[in-house]
């Protein structure tokens, strides 16, 4: 997987919040080589984890996208409010928001005539699409997929969370970020995923990525259940596994899923 062979035409994206008048900053691919006619009702929605933006990880998403503008399909990749490029404070960053902002995205996509959508996300984010899921969701492409919210509150505090009233706009400077108290809530309180998917999914995770305890894992493979789930290890894989063979054979495993699938 690398830049040498670009598929997608790129156009910025502004989608306004009506109610709280931000703007969320997001990229629109579209393929070069056009495809099935039913692949240009389809839009493929990248959602970056917590703490982070579209453009993690050395460009990670943007080469996943350009894979699928390969296979025909148009992309969207967006910044989270508080992320990134879009409008926000950082602290203000919570899975209720998170999930609006989705909801703003996909308002926004049907206005443009798409009707269904993959999801292709990283971290925290599959968190968010699990609990936002819609019949038009036809399939999930997850990196490391933070599942059990309290575990990840754990992690990102390096400790465990006071059980106290979020304090509004209150937050928690953890290295360069402001991880809000109203997030560390919602995590702690978060239900595990128990509804079966109607759609394959497809997991890449790296055996040494840091997010990745014991808790996911286990939830992962025992406590989500979907049409079919396909799982690949990265033996000493880190974060964004940035190693390029690695990145080859997540390109070869999604390539395969696609066609499978679609």
């Amino acid at each position: 997987m690398t830049r040498d062979s670009v598929h997608l035409r790129q156009k910025q994206i502004e989608i306004l919040d009506p109610e709280k008048r931000e703007y969320l900053s997001g990229l629109m691919g579209v393929p070069l080589e056009r495809s099935l006619e039913e692949r240009d009702r389809m839009l493929v929605i990248f959602m970056h984890s917590f703490p982070g933006h579209k453009d993690d990880h050395q460009g990670f998403m943007s080469l996943m996208a350009n894979l699928f503008g390969e296979h025909g399909f148009y992309t969207f990749r967006f910044d989270f409010r508080g992320c990134g490029q879009s409008e926000g404070r950082e602290e203000d960053f919570t899975l209720t928001r998170a999930r609006q902002d989705l909801d703003l995205v996909r308002d926004w996509a049907h206005k443009q005539g798409f009707k269904k959508f993959i999801y292709v996300t990283d971290g925290l984010a599959a968190h968010v699409a699990i609990s936002s899921f819609l019949a038009d969701v036809q399939a999930m492409v997850m990196f490391s997929p933070l599942l059990d919210g309290a575990a990840y509150a754990r992690y990102l505090l390096q400790a465990e969370p006071e059980a106290s009233t979020p304090v509004s706009g209150g937050y928690h400077p953890v290295k360069d970020h402001r991880i809000g108290e109203q997030l560390i809530f919602e995590l702690m309180n978060a239900g595990k995923p128990t509804d079966a998917l109607p759609m394959p999914i497809l997991v890449h995770y790296g055996t040494k990525d840091d997010r990745m305890s014991p808790a996911h894992l286990e939830l992962l493979k025992s406590g989500l259940e979907a049409t079919r789930i396909d799982i690949t290890s990265y033996q000493g894989g880190t974060r964004g596994l940035p190693d390029p063979k690695h990145r080859q054979m997540v390109s070869i495993h999604t390539s395969q899923f696609l066609k499978k699938y679609f």
